[in-house]
């Protein structure tokens, strides 16, 4: 989710609401501005049953207005404009099977398939990919989430029996220069689409991963597994390039620093590894000191999960990576810079000079002011990120 922008008129709880700033409260009417594969999307995310589909439509318009101003400046612009009712009464419901009828009931929370437009029934982002997820492993079909987030309607699923250039654990999220890219790796949450709001550089070609227990397809053992799926993954999208930067997020850095051995190892430069707020792992024998995220974590949990067993799922799944990282064992080094952002908040400033044992290059370390770990994408495109 890139840029949230919530509507004021109304203040009481919206279920499953996404969250990127944890803090923020949740509404039943939100209007999402996101980037997919370097295009913005415009669409209202809302609980149907406290706001009607004409009311929607009708602010929409109100909106639609300002949004003409904004897409005369940009060319890049598309402006989502929910589907009118004749338009879905054309969509034919008949061929559409009742196994894929009842996992859309179960994401958009409407018993029947009162609407065919995933977002107009009120479900969220979070709630697609996991959607999608699910699709693939009962029904044995990969759906491209952003080919779905173009057409996220049920007559475009019943119609998708193909594997596009994306899939659930890569997301090319910019087109570039085919010599040189960005790979961003996500926190503990395990979900690529979390960078949507990063500023991107016009020249890299950008790819964002998501953890594959956090998808669905299978728990990886350790962090050296996880990396090793991931590589995999790219590979078997496009060659890879002469040069990668890696920014890595908490977990996602001791991801990125495996990924980055791997790379050269290989004869792929590394141009540089980003870490955000992730202290290196301690001498063998040797503790950090304990963070308790539980309280975080939790509200993650809360907020992603479809229903109470799922709830327990992302839990277990939380807990299983809290006591990977725990047991994971950093070894080896990287021949390229290293640039550390750390949360004053968090771990002591001494924690993240670890990371000089790990690199032949030279290491920088800046510090976050007035931010917690997990409210880092409220505020990281201050930090001017030199890619």
């Amino acid at each position: 989710v890139g840029l949230i922008i919530q509507h004021p008129f109304f203040l009481e709880n919206l279920q499953a609401a996404e969250s990127i700033e944890l803090s923020r409260p949740r509404l039943p009417l939100s209007l999402y501005v996101e980037q997919i594969n370097s295009q913005l999307f415009f669409r209202w995310e809302f609980d149907h049953s406290q706001i009607s589909m004409e009311k929607i439509k009708e602010i929409h318009r109100e909106f639609f207005n300002l949004a003409n101003e904004l897409s005369l400046k940009s060319k890049n612009i598309l402006i989502f404009n929910p589907e009118t009712k004749q338009q879905t009464n054309l969509l034919k419901t008949e061929n559409i099977s009742p196994e894929l009828r009842q996992i859309w009931s179960k994401y958009t929370g409407l018993e029947k398939v009162e609407s065919l437009h995933f977002f107009e029934a009120g479900a969220n982002s979070i709630k697609a990919l996991l959607m999608l997820k699910e699709i693939e492993k009962r029904m044995q079909v990969r759906i491209s989430a952003a080919d779905f987030f173009r057409q996220p309607t049920l007559n475009f699923l019943s119609q998708a029996l193909v594997k596009t250039e994306n899939n659930n654990l890569v997301w090319k999220l910019k087109d570039g220069n085919s010599k040189e890219e960005l790979w961003l790796l996500p926190p503990i949450m395990g979900f690529g689409f979390i960078f949507n709001s990063l500023n991107l550089p016009q020249n890299l070609r950008t790819y964002s991963f998501s953890y594959p227990a956090a998808m669905g397809l299978g728990n990886c053992e350790n962090i050296e597994g996880i990396a090793r799926m991931l590589l995999k993954e790219r590979m078997s999208m496009a060659e890879l390039p002469e040069e990668i930067t890696l920014l890595g997020y908490s977990m996602g850095a001791l991801t990125a620093f495996e990924m980055a051995k791997w790379l050269e190892d290989n004869n792929v430069k590394v141009k540089k590894l980003i870490v955000l707020d992730k202290t290196a792992q301690p001498e063998f024998g040797r503790v950090l000191q304990k963070v308790d995220l539980k309280g975080e974590l939790t509200d993650i949990a809360q907020q992603i999960a479809v229903d109470n067993s799922d709830f327990h799922r992302i839990i277990n799944y939380l807990s299983a990576h809290e006591s990977m990282i725990e047991a994971y064992q950093q070894m080896g080094f990287i021949h390229c810079p290293i640039e550390v952002f750390y949360c004053e908040k968090g771990f002591p400033h001494s924690d993240f000079l670890k990371w000089q044992r790990f690199s032949t290059k030279e290491i920088k370390i800046r510090s976050i002011n007035n931010c917690s770990h997990y409210e880092i994408p409220r505020i990281w495109n201050e930090l001017n990120f030199e890619f």
